[in-house]
């Protein structure tokens, strides 16, 4: 089955209102390029002796774009997106790392241990502060050239758990659930804060317990923030077609793209 991305528009509307549609594997059964992302990312276990060498991979990886402006190469003719994107790489400066944090779990997420209380006290971790579960539907403050978002309603993002929970006893390849994991965490948003640096953490997670990955070995954040309108117009795309093989198409080069800085970073591609 042929990849498909023609359906990305290239503008946001100013305000969007987003759910996470049901997930199938086997709509994304011919999605290509699923096999070779999943070993580029398996294969960062041999870079991960010890597993402590993960810890500051974000934070390394953000510094290297911004020294190379990589912000501003990525962005093209959008300089709004550059300086959103710079802001947000500077923030992991300032911020807890989160590999230490993540692999302080790792042992639960390999063993299906987390529940909704460790979650929350995750994303605290990740946060540095405490960080509920959200009584009312969450909605983004917007960012200069990005619209408002509304994500689900209480009654419906309340069951992201379970959901995640069914998705992973389908059966699928070993990169379906964690990006079904992630799409789901952002677009239900559940906490008052760090809904985003939880869905990463959850990805990985997700990896760990698919793939084996020994550490949260991906630099995740910056890949993200270098594609931050490409994610934001795939989520726009997904809620509004349940298309997932399109969606698939824009996370997979981002996980790529993650796992090859996470390469650079840790000492060069494994043999």
């Amino acid at each position: 089955m042929a990849v498909r991305e023609a359906w990305v528009a290239d503008e946001l509307e100013p305000s969007l209102k987003l759910r996470c549609p049901p997930f199938d594997p086997a709509a994304v059964a011919g999605v290509a390029g699923r096999g070779a992302v999943a070993e580029r990312i398996a294969a960062l276990n041999a870079l991960l002796t010890p597993v402590e060498r993960c810890f500051g991979l974000e934070l390394r990886r953000g510094y290297r774009c911004l020294l190379d402006g990589e912000h501003r190469r990525q962005a093209g003719d959008r300089p709004a997106d550059a300086e959103v994107c710079r802001r947000s790489l500077r923030e992991l400066m300032v911020r807890p790392a989160v590999e230490p944090v993540a692999l302080s779990y790792w042992r639960r997420f390999v063993h299906a241990r987390l529940d909704l209380p460790s979650l929350v006290e995750l994303a605290a971790g990740l946060a540095a502060r405490p960080v509920p579960l959200s009584p009312v539907a969450m909605a983004t403050r917007p960012l200069p050239g990005f619209p408002r978002v509304e994500f689900e309603p209480p009654d419906q993002a309340r069951l992201w758990l379970d959901k995640l929970g069914a998705a992973e006893r389908a059966v699928g390849h070993a990169l379906d659930w964690p990006v079904y994991a992630y799409a789901q965490v952002v677009l239900s948003h559940p906490l008052t804060d760090g809904n985003g640096r939880l869905a990463r953490a959850v990805l990985q997670g997700a990896l760990a317990r698919r793939l084996g990955l020994r550490a949260p070995a991906l630099a995740l954040a910056p890949a993200c923030y270098l594609k931050r309108r490409r994610i934001t117009q795939a989520l726009a795309a997904l809620s509004a077609t349940g298309d997932w093989p399109a969606f698939f198409a824009v996370m997979l080069p981002v996980l790529g793209e993650a796992a090859a800085a996470a390469e650079a970073v840790l000492g060069g591609s494994p043999g």
